[in-house]
């Protein structure tokens, strides 16, 4: 979009029900008067009105003398990954296994990351002749490890989070005001005050396990 004011040295992120069910509104500087203005919104909380709707909205009340210049559109699985990603001869990878991080939606590094596994393993399988998919499962225990395990406890965290209300939000929001710096504590000990059953799933994901 042109005519947005980009000078400000940030992004921004706007989430709660009213703006983006599910999911968040982005502004990311893009050049001397320009940005990235998108939105992400969960169809579960939406069925009754589109994204666009809910983008045209938040553009007239925030940004009413922007230009648009293009626009995309698409889909994200933004869950946890497939339970059944390989079969005899066949590994999924990406978006089409549903490979990509439940809170922010970026699919990119998760996608190489998949793709740099299953490249290894396909030459090793090609190698022993044995393609089945006994010997591909390899391929799914190596993304657990690597990232699958993380990515649903990621997505626990993010149901959670899209449970609170406005109000609670902007509780959680509040602790950076007047801040140059947030410890993650702050963060999530104001979310586990609404959502007390979250702390198991902060502990995991935080321990890294």
């Amino acid at each position: 979009m042109g005519n947005v004011t980009t000078d400000k040295g940030y992004f921004e992120f706007y989430m709660g029900k009213e703006v983006a069910p599910g999911g968040y509104v982005w502004i990311f500087p893009k050049g001397p008067n320009m940005a990235n203005v998108g939105i992400g919104v969960c169809g579960r909380y939406t069925r009754r009105r589109s994204s666009t709707d809910y983008l045209d909205a938040f553009i007239e009340e925030h940004l009413p003398n922007s230009t648009p210049l293009g626009m995309i559109v698409g889909s994200v699985p933004v869950a946890y990954t497939l339970d059944d990603i390989v079969t005899d001869g066949l590994m999924v990878v990406g978006d089409a296994a549903r490979m990509v991080n439940p809170s922010t939606g970026g699919g990119i590094a998760q996608a190489m990351t998949a793709g740099e596994i299953a490249g290894k393993i396909a030459g090793e399988a090609i190698k022993k002749r044995d393609v089945s998919k006994e010997e591909l499962f390899r391929y799914r225990k190596a993304w657990d490890k690597r990232y699958g395990n993380l990515q649903k406890r990621i997505y626990g965290i993010k149901e959670a989070i899209h449970k609170l209300s406005d109000e609670h939000l902007n509780e959680t929001v509040a602790v950076f005001k007047d801040k140059n710096h947030v410890h993650v504590f702050e963060l999530v000990t104001k979310v586990l005050i609404h959502q007390p059953g979250m702390i198991l799933n902060f502990m995991r994901a935080f321990a890294g396990r």
